[in-house]
């Protein structure tokens, strides 16, 4: 419900910003703004982008999450400056702020951590709820549908035939 809220919200607020910041500056500061915004986005992503892939590669060891999460923020912020809006390049200017990319990250941290610790309990809970079976009974993989009983018979090979076998059915 909240996702069709933005869907549908963003557009609008955008639609209202643009509406509201022309009449106040004028069109072509407007159109200045948009389009600056958009070159800047551009080239943030192709410098910091790249910068951002080779500083994940050498500090992938130290904090895992730190560098990953400070590279997608930049790619992130400026992927928001390249579309075209002011709620999109005011948010886009603010991951650009390294204290705000550090808090941004640090509170996903949080999030993914509490979201692992609640799996992590439904999946105990789940265990204590559905045991897995005894040592005696036989543990393989899951059979979907009724179990049949029945006995087999083996049967012996078939006599081959006299003349050699080709070269595409040799063993």
């Amino acid at each position: 419900m909240w996702l069709l809220v933005v869907l549908i919200g963003w557009p609008l607020v955008e639609i209202a910003l643009f509406v509201t910041l022309g009449a106040v500056i004028g069109l072509w500061p407007t159109l200045a703004i948009v389009v600056g915004t958009g070159f800047l986005g551009v080239t943030i992503l192709r410098r910091r982008g790249l910068r951002s892939l080779g500083q994940l590669r050498q500090s992938v060891t130290l904090q895992p999450h730190q560098p990953l999460g400070d590279g997608l923020l930049t790619m992130l912020a400026a992927l928001l400056l390249i579309l075209p809006g002011f709620l999109t390049d005011f948010l886009g200017l603010l991951l650009l702020i390294p204290p705000v990319r550090r808090f941004v990250v640090h509170r996903i941290g949080v999030e993914l951590r509490a979201a692992s610790v609640n799996l992590m309990g439904s999946l105990a809970a789940n265990r204590m709820a559905h045991p897995r079976p005894a040592a005696a009974e036989p543990v393989g993989p899951e059979i979907n549908g009724p179990v049949i009983d029945g006995e087999f018979h083996e049967v012996e090979d078939v006599k081959r035939p006299t003349h050699p076998p080709s070269g595409w059915t040799r063993h």
